[in-house]
């Protein structure tokens, strides 16, 4: 060792154009950004995981003996509902196109907050932090939906197929 701990203080080299925000709030809000975008990432793995399992049950079903009834409809009803929550998440699918207005996602707020805040010593904007408000809200309930169908729904329609007598589809017990 050459010598001991040598204290320091560290400044910003210049002063900005605007006040910024506070660094421990700016540091906060990007805190803030990625959870929601950890998230949001993980119930879009989520929702493809339930899609997939809901294909290989329309798959066992009409690989089954069942008459169409009431398995079919829910079923439908259930791929209507992911179709939904994709439809929150990433948003419509065939208005991706530049310049076609749509209304933003999940996805599309907290894209524009990270791009919005990324290189920037200042801190959030008023506008992005009531972007990320919004995100979060609309992920909260996403993200119920998906802990229900994934806890409650799919697996109900998985018992039902197998009473059915539908084949063995993925996310079922092995028989």
């Amino acid at each position: 060792d050459l010598s001991g701990p040598v204290s320091f203080e560290v400044r910003p080299l210049r002063d900005g154009s605007l006040e910024g925000a506070d660094p421990a709030d700016a540091a906060a809000f990007w805190a803030r950004v990625e959870a929601t975008q950890r998230s949001a990432s993980a119930a879009r793995m989520a929702l493809e995981e339930h899609r997939n399992r809901l294909e290989a049950m329309v798959v066992a079903l009409g690989r089954s003996t069942a008459d169409p009834g009431d398995l079919d409809t829910d079923l439908e009803a259930l791929r209507q509902e992911l179709l939904d929550l994709d439809l929150q998440l990433n948003g419509h699918r065939s208005k991706r196109q530049v310049g076609e207005p749509r209304v933003p996602s999940i996805a599309d707020r907290v894209g524009r907050t990270r791009s919005g805040v990324r290189s920037s010593t200042y801190g959030p904007t008023p506008n992005l932090e009531r972007n990320l408000e919004i995100a979060e809200a609309q992920l909260q309930d996403v993200v119920e939906q998906l802990n229900r169908i994934g806890r409650d729904t799919l697996p109900s329609l998985a018992n039902r197929l197998q009473q059915a007598g539908a084949p063995w589809s993925p996310g079922q017990p092995i028989p």
